[in-house]
């Protein structure tokens, strides 16, 4: 399932696929994420994760904050919990990212080698 149900009118209760600008020449590529533009939040902290084997999972857990996360190389899927809707959606390009708002559960499953996820959250960690 690539969109779940939206229970608030502006949706912001369920994960949503974003679309960003990316800029190609000859020297390579470049990926702006700005906070306030491309993402709908202020940035306050970014985490990248690497090196996941195909069997592994990552993040297991709610969100206590907004992120937004990007498979900035490879491809990778990212399964969710609203607590009302689950679904799933597949990252293969850096243009696109799926908004994971505060309060859903996150795993993600199915990294390809090489896959770099850039995570980009709205507020800083806090160990529990």
């Amino acid at each position: 399932m690539s969109d779940a149900v939206r229970h608030r009118p502006d949706g912001s209760d369920t994960p949503r696929l974003l679309q960003f600008p990316v800029f190609s020449d000859g020297r390579g590529w470049l990926l702006p994420l700005e906070g306030g533009e491309a993402l709908p939040f202020e940035i306050t902290r970014v985490f990248l994760i690497g090196g996941v084997p195909a069997t592994a999972s990552r993040a297991n857990h709610t969100s206590t904050c907004q992120q937004v996360i990007v498979a900035v190389e490879g491809a990778c899927t990212v399964q969710f919990d609203t607590g009302r809707a689950t679904g799933e959606q597949r990252l293969q390009r850096r243009s696109e990212g799926l908004l994971i708002p505060k309060g859903c559960f996150v795993r993600i499953v199915d990294c390809l080698p090489g896959t770099l996820i850039a995570v980009a959250c709205d507020e800083k960690y806090e160990p529990r």
